[in-house]
């Protein structure tokens, strides 16, 4: 039997909110075992099982796992087991209340605030690593006993200070 009219547009409902309208032929193909692009040949099970697929597909679920990704890069977050990821979500939604562009709890964000919140963090990961970079040279520098711009600035301000 094929999709009732119902399910077409429940179907069509969900490509739209998900934004994956523009994909609609390539998910039918693959739910139909490439037997068919259009809904309309669709059999009910496979529809169903589409149609399922999309109530519980995410759009900025993929938004959400980069901002936890970059704070698990730059040291912020640890991986873990269920607890550790309750922790981690308070301390990013914490962070993201106190300091954030948009000052929402992550999963309270739509989908241009999410994006100005992985832009945020994308960006506090970028001074990191420039931050960790810039010591790291310093230190080099340090062992191989070359002046730093650090340490002529102090030596400059110590014979100034002495005049």
């Amino acid at each position: 039997m094929t999709i009732s009219q119902s399910q077409n547009r429940r179907l069509h409902q969900l490509l739209s909110m998900t934004g994956l309208m523009e994909e609609k032929k390539a998910l039918i193909w693959q739910f139909t075992d490439e037997r068919t692009e259009s809904s309309r040949e669709m059999t009910l099970r496979e529809a169903n099982e589409l149609i399922r697929f999309l109530e519980k597909y995410d759009p900025l679920e993929k938004m959400k796992k980069k901002v936890f990704a970059i704070a698990h890069s730059i040291g912020w977050i640890i991986a873990g087991d269920e607890t550790d990821k309750k922790i981690n979500q308070a301390a990013i939604d914490k962070f993201i209340k106190k300091h954030g562009t948009v000052k929402k709890a992550l999963n309270e964000q739509n989908k241009a605030e999410l994006a100005k919140t992985v832009s945020q963090f994308e960006m506090i990961a970028k001074h990191t690593q420039e931050s960790k970079a810039g010591k790291a040279v310093e230190e080099l520098l340090s062992e191989l006993g070359l002046n730093t711009e650090k340490k002529l600035k102090q030596r400059v301000k110590k014979q100034i200070s002495l005049s």
